[in-house]
């Protein structure tokens, strides 16, 4: 049985990881060692959806974007796959 405290620092590592995959992900491209087109369709979508999502949620100079409801614009703006 977890506690809410483990719970909570597993979820953020899990989230860095992800990151870390992504980028992984990005070199091997980058590098000619894979291409999107050897990763499942689920993976690319998803890969798509997180990159869209990172670009949207950034200001013109590159900031991450702080503003709640500026956040919440931007994602309605977005148009996911239902």
């Amino acid at each position: 049985m977890n506690s809410p405290i483990i719970d909570k620092i597993m979820n953020e590592q899990d989230r860095d990881f992800i990151r870390v995959l992504e980028d992984l992900i990005d070199v091997l491209i980058a590098r000619g060692l894979i291409t999107m087109d050897m990763l499942p369709r689920d993976a690319v979508e998803k890969l798509a959806m997180r990159r869209q999502m990172r670009d949207t949620l950034r200001d013109q100079a590159g900031t991450p974007v702080r503003d709640i409801s500026a956040i919440d614009r931007k994602l309605a703006a977005l148009r996911f796959k239902e």
